[in-house]
């Protein structure tokens, strides 16, 4: 089962992005709006595991700014973000140690990681999918350059096809 754990964006870029959304007619990710902490699989039976695992991981204050607008795998756009104290990382790096021994592929997990993860790990917010047009910067004026901090960890399971909540 293919799960991400993420941080939710602010209420007010969640508004900006929904608006911004029917301007350029882009398709939000399936996931909905989140800043991407870790996406690995793991057998669903070891969701409760997984669960508490997650739940024993200190959360660490992650101010953040989006700084710009880029490419994000195929045909995706996202918003990079400035991690200034490595709080995000701290999160990401906290994630990728819990779930290692439950991840069913550790080829893939460690391909992915030195791919990816660790020094390589790219704090962003996916926003448009499937976009092959053109966005004005200054349409994200609203919410660029702001600081921001970042909330709780909250995971997601990909289940007959479909991102659901899993309760943490």
């Amino acid at each position: 089962m293919r799960y991400l754990a993420y941080v939710e964006p602010p209420s007010d870029v969640r508004t900006s992005l929904e608006r911004l959304s029917e301007k350029y007619s882009f398709k939000k990710p399936g996931s909905d709006y989140h800043i991407t902490i870790w996406g690995f699989a793991i057998k669903e039976i070891n969701e409760k595991e997984l669960v508490r695992r997650l739940n024993s991981i200190n959360r660490v204050p992650a101010p953040y700014e989006f700084y710009s607008i880029g490419p994000y795998g195929n045909e995706s756009l996202g918003l990079a973000i400035d991690d200034f104290e490595g709080g995000l990382r701290h999160m990401h790096e906290e994630i990728v140690k819990n779930v290692a021994c439950l991840d069913k592929n550790k080829a893939l997990l460690n391909e992915m990681y030195e791919k990816i993860g660790g020094e390589n790990y790219n704090p962003h917010l996916t926003f448009a999918k499937e976009y092959k047009g053109i966005i004005s910067l200054e349409d994200f004026e609203s919410i660029m350059f702001r600081k921001y901090e970042s909330g709780h960890i909250k995971l997601s399971k990909k289940k007959n096809g479909l991102w659901q909540p899993v309760h943490l």
